[in-house]
């Protein structure tokens, strides 16, 4: 009587047990994926954050307000009198 091959599932469960525990050929690529798929949701998570401010903190000085204040002390350095 021929022997019955077990359901997929099982294998399945077997090769991913295998896998796990480091028994399996493959088991020394497994930190190094699991690296490589953490540095990518990472990125993905850090590239959705949104990093504009709306509006300047007060005591920032705008390069408007900068500009005005030295346009005479800049002018005299470089000539554009």
């Amino acid at each position: 009587m021929p022997e019955k091959e077990a359901p997929i599932g099982v294998v399945l469960y077997h090769h991913a047990k295998n896998l796990a525990m480091g028994n399996h050929p493959l088991a020394k690529y497994v930190p190094a994926l699991l690296l490589l798929v953490d540095s990518v949701l990472c990125s993905l998570i850090i590239s959705y954050v949104p990093c504009k401010l709306e509006r300047p903190p007060p005591s920032v000085q705008t390069d408007a307000k900068i500009d005005r204040r030295y346009r005479d002390r800049l002018g005299s350095i470089y000539g554009a009198d």
